[in-house]
């Protein structure tokens, strides 16, 4: 640790409480006020201010700070301390995130040389205080590469293109030639690779180059429509052969239910046995894909049922209809029976229907045998009359006529 023997501002307090051994270092190094301290834009400055108390018992309030001027946003960082003890040493920890934009843009000509700012370290006790100044030189790395923003939806349904707009800039002191972005969910085995191109360590021209430190594209993901369900990572990697940036956020998958509704004409009926009576299942696909929907009946033994399209293609944005015939084969009673909607080897939804049967394939001739009775009586009935009108024998007239 380096001692301070010269301070900017002596304090009669400070001299009471601590010793004028106050040391500094900064990124694990021990500085004077006549160092420039080389520090790298985007990292922590790690900062260290060590030193002894020489009264105990003290209430003043004890404050160390540190803060960078000259950028646009506050820079700083500050540890409080109420109570000392006498003899004891103490070390406090700050930490200053360096922006990765520090360095301006308008020095563009002047990237290897770095820009200065001033670094203050300041040492309150009571009223009085003691500040040291260095002198700090912000430089960049020469390759770095920083993903400034990938941006997607929250949720996907299975079976559709989850689009992914991502941002690179070029935050390093040279050129990132053949810079790529990869697209990737490692738990469903996806991955997209696309080529950004070469990007510049800052804007070389005119809205027309296309020459520049950011460059912008969209990835689309093609989640398979067998995903299932569920909360997955999504990690956007930038890198080229000399450096690479990740980020990750989660997206949640829909199964491919999610992007179905299947609705049905009815769910009940009352025939009589041996006639056919029909239900219509309507398929919307709600996704961005075609999606290939098979209708199954569960068997049963009671109603015999068929489906005049079992696999069905449904177009992105559409729907269709499907029409599913049953048929009694047993006499009256009330029997069930459904029909199983599936998508990617994924049900999409169970129908249930209910057929009512209120009689058998004799009754259905009833009519016909009681007409058939009705007219045999009334051909009995005139035949009877017929009979009777034929076997009546004309009366003799009471009065001859002479023909002489």
């Amino acid at each position: 640790m380096t001692v301070f023997a010269v301070l900017l501002m002596a304090s009669a307090v400070s001299a009471v409480l601590v010793d004028n051994d106050i040391s500094i270092k900064v990124d694990g190094t021990s500085v004077t006020s006549n160092d420039t301290i080389g520090v790298i834009a985007g990292e922590t400055l790690p900062i260290d201010v060590a030193y002894t108390a020489v009264r105990s018992n003290v209430k003043a309030q004890v404050e160390v700070s540190a803060w960078i001027s000259g950028y646009r946003n506050d820079i700083q960082d500050s540890v409080k301390r109420l109570d000392i003890i006498d003899g004891s040493l103490y070390t406090e920890h700050l930490s200053l995130a360096i922006p990765s934009d520090l360095k301006a843009e308008e020095d563009e000509d002047s990237l290897d040389e770095g820009r200065e700012y001033t670094l203050y370290v300041r040492f309150e006790a009571g009223n009085d205080y003691q500040e040291f100044h260095y002198t700090l030189r912000v430089q960049r790395n020469n390759f770095n590469v920083e993903v400034l923003s990938a941006e997607a939806p929250t949720s996907v349904t299975a079976g559709s293109n989850l689009p992914v707009n991502v941002v690179i800039k070029n935050r390093g002191m040279h050129e990132l030639e053949d810079a790529y972005v990869t697209v990737k969910i490692s738990e469903l085995g996806i991955s997209k690779n696309v080529y950004f191109g070469d990007v510049t360590p800052s804007d070389e021209c005119d809205d027309d180059c296309e020459q520049r430190d950011a460059v912008e594209k969209t990835v689309n993901l093609a989640i398979p429509g067998n995903a299932k369900a569920g909360t997955y990572k999504l990690e956007v990697v930038a890198y080229n052969d000399d450096t690479s940036r990740s980020v990750s956020k989660n997206i949640i998958v829909a199964g491919a239910e999610e992007g179905s509704v299947v609705l049905t004409s009815m769910t009940g009926t009352t025939v009589k046995a041996g006639e056919e009576s029909s239900f219509n299942v309507i398929l919307v696909n709600s996704g961005d894909k075609v999606k290939v929907y098979n209708l199954v009946p569960e068997e049963t033994a009671n109603l015999r049922i068929s489906v005049d399209e079992s696999i069905a293609a449904v177009s992105a944005g559409s729907s269709k209809t499907v029409k599913i015939t049953v048929t009694p084969v047993s006499k009256e009673g009330t029997y069930n029976f459904a029909v199983n909607v599936m998508s990617d080897n994924q049900l999409v939804k169970r129908l249930a229907y209910t057929v009512n049967v209120e009689g058998t394939t004799l009754n259905v001739a009833n009519p016909i045998v009681i007409l058939t009775v009705v007219l045999a009586i009334i051909f009995l009935v005139l035949l009877v009359v017929l009979i009777v009108l034929l076997t009546r024998k004309p009366e003799a007239s009471q009065e001859e006529t002479s023909y002489y």
